[in-house]
C-alpha cells in the first residue's frame, strides 16, 4: 500500500526533488524511533538503579525473547509512523475537497450558535493565559508523543507493551483514515479573520501553522508538476479529528491504571490541550470531541487485546516486574 502511495508522488509529472525530501524524512523516522527507544531503556535503568532493581531490570531486558518485541514494536512504530504521515499529506490527492464550513456550523450548533473558537479567545482573553496556553499546546504533545512510546517500549510486561502499541498503531491510522474521509485544514486556515490580532499571544503555534502551510502549499504545486524544495512528510494539514488530543487521552488512560495521580495530571494537560487547539484555531471543538472518543475505543480494544494476550500467555509474571511499575 505505501509502495502504491510513494509511486503515485513519485511518477507524478516526476518531480525528483520531492523523493529525497520524503526520504530524509523517513530517515529522520527511523533515527528519532532508535533514539527514543535507547531513551526509553535507559530511564528504565536509572529508575531501577535507584531502587535496588537494575539487575532484575536487565535480566529482563537481555533476553531474546524481550529483544525480538521489541525490534517489532519498533517497526510497528515505524509503520503506523509512516502509514500516517504520507496518507494525511497526500490528503489533497485523495480527496480535495472540504468539510471545514460543515464542522464550523456543527460547532455552533454545539455552543447554542456560537463559535467555540471565539467563544474560548474571548473568555481567556488575558495575553499572560493564551501565551501559557500556547506554551502548553506546543510543546506538552511533542514530549508526550517522544516519552510514552519510550516509557512502554521500554517496560518489561510483554502484554502492556503488545497492547499500548497496538492500540496506538490502531488510533493513528483510524485517525488518517478520517482526515482523508473528512479532509478540513482547520480553522485558522479557513476562517482567518476570526483570530486577527492574536498573532502576538500564540507565537509557537502561529510559526508552526505559517510552516506547515507552505509545506501544504508546496504540496498543491506538486500535484500541478512543480517541484518545490524542503517538502516534508512529517506536515501534513488536517483537522478532524485532533490527535493532540487523541494521543494524550490515550496516554492519560493507559497512565491513569498505574498511578492516579500521574494520571490526573495527564489529564489536566489534556484539558488545556482542548482549550488550546480551540483558542490558536488549530481545531474546531468537534475535532476534540472525536479525539476523546477514538482514544477511548481504541483504548478499550487495546485493553482487549491486553486480556487475550495473558490468557494465551497463561498470565505473565517477571522477575522485574516490581521494577516495571516506575510510576506508583
Amino acid at each position: 500500500m505505501q509502495a502504491v502511495i510513494f509511486a503515485s508522488l513519485l511518477l507524478w509529472r516526476r518531480p525528483p526533488i520531492v523523493a529525497g525530501d520524503l526520504v530524509g524524512s523517513l530517515v529522520a523516522y527511523v533515527v528519532s524511533i532508535i533514539f527514543l527507544f535507547i531513551l526509553g531503556v535507559a530511564a528504565h535503568a536509572a529508575w531501577s538503579l535507584t531502587r535496588g532493581s537494575l539487575r532484575s531490570y536487565w535480566n529482563a531486558i537481555r533476553t531474546r525473547e524481550w529483544i525480538v518485541l521489541s525490534a517489532r514494536l519498533c517497526v510497528l512504530q515505524m509503520a503506523m509512523a509512516t502509514f500516517y504521515s504520507v496518507l494525511k499529506l497526500f490528503i489533497p490527492l485523495f480527496n480535495p475537497g472540504s468539510f471545514d464550513r460543515e464542522l464550523w456550523e456543527l460547532d455552533r450548533l454545539l455552543f447554542f450558535g456560537l463559535s467555540p473558537n471565539s467563544f474560548f479567545l474571548e473568555l481567556f482573553r488575558i495575553p499572560a493565559v493564551l501565551r501559557f496556553i500556547d506554551f502548553i499546546y506546543g510543546h506538552i504533545f511533542f514530549a508526550f508523543v517522544m516519552l510514552a512510546p519510550a516509557y512502554f517500549i521500554s517496560r518489561t510486561s510483554s502484554t502492556r507493551r503488545v497492547a499500548f502499541f497496538w492500540g496506538n498503531a490502531l488510533l493513528w491510522s483510524t485517525a488518517v483514515l478520517m482526515y482523508n474521509l473528512i479532509p478540513s485544514i482547520g480553522p485558522i486556515y479557513r476562517f482567518p479573520e476570526v483570530f486577527s490580532g492574536t498573532d502576538s499571544f500564540f507565537p509557537n503555534s502561529r510559526h508552526l501553522q505559517i510552516v506547515l502551510m507552505k509545506n501544504y502549499a508546496g504540496f498543491i504545486k506538486v500535484l500541478q508538476g512543480v517541484a518545490p524544495a524542503n517538502l516534508s512528510i512529517a506536515f501534513g494539514v488536517a483537522a478532524f479529528p485532533s490527535m493532540h488530543v487523541g494521543f494524550q487521552s490515550y496516554v492519560a488512560m493507559w497512565v491513569s491504571r498505574e498511578s492516579r495521580r500521574a494520571g490526573l495530571l495527564i489529564w489536566l494537560l489534556t484539558g488545556i490541550t482542548i482549550v488550546g487547539s480551540v483558542a490558536t484555531g488549530w481545531h474546531y471543538f468537534v475535532d476534540a470531541i472525536a479525539g476523546l472518543l477514538l482514544a477511548w475505543f481504541f483504548f478499550v480494544v487495546a485493553r482487549t487485546i491486553e486480556r487475550r494476550y495473558e490468557m494465551e500467555s497463561g498470565g505473565e509474571t517477571t522477575n522485574a516486574q516490581a521494577s516495571d511499575d516506575v510510576l506508583v
